[in-house]
């Protein structure tokens, strides 16, 4: 399937974008987008 960690719980919480399930971001400059 290729289904993620970050993208099975924004599936399961229902939630509007996979960035909200990401427990950290991807670098230490980029908290934001």
């Amino acid at each position: 399937f290729g289904l993620g960690v970050e993208r099975l719980i924004s599936w399961i919480c229902k939630l509007k974008h996979i960035r909200d399930a990401i427990p950290f971001p991807r670098t230490m400059v980029r908290w934001r987008p």
